[in-house]
């Protein structure tokens, strides 16, 4: 019974993981037409200008770096949950065979 409980949570664990990584990738990919604006040639000019556009440009190169380093943690998540599920799968077979054979 507690295997059974034990795979259940680190399954949920990995699908956390995993909606991490898509809800960042979603939130980059706004963040990322906002920076892509700034970063061309009438962006830097505007950011030229006006002080508060070069901030925000500043803030958005913020978050997305948060961003990414939320979404590789959730990632390096899902994966490390993923080798440990398979480790007690296998020792479950390992086991079942052994019964088997006795």
């Amino acid at each position: 019974m507690r295997k059974n409980t034990d795979k259940q949570v680190l399954l949920l664990v990995i699908i956390i993981g995993i909606v991490i990584c898509a809800a960042t990738i979603i939130i980059n990919t706004g963040l990322r037409q906002r920076i892509e604006y700034y970063e061309s040639s009438q962006g830097i000019f505007v950011r030229a200008i006006n002080d508060s556009a070069e901030k925000e440009y500043r803030e958005l190169i913020g978050e997305r770096n948060a961003m990414l380093m939320m979404g590789l943690s959730g990632f390096i998540t899902s994966i490390g949950g993923y080798g440990i599920y398979r480790e007690m799968i296998s020792k479950d077979y390992m086991e079942t065979m052994k019964n088997s054979d006795s």
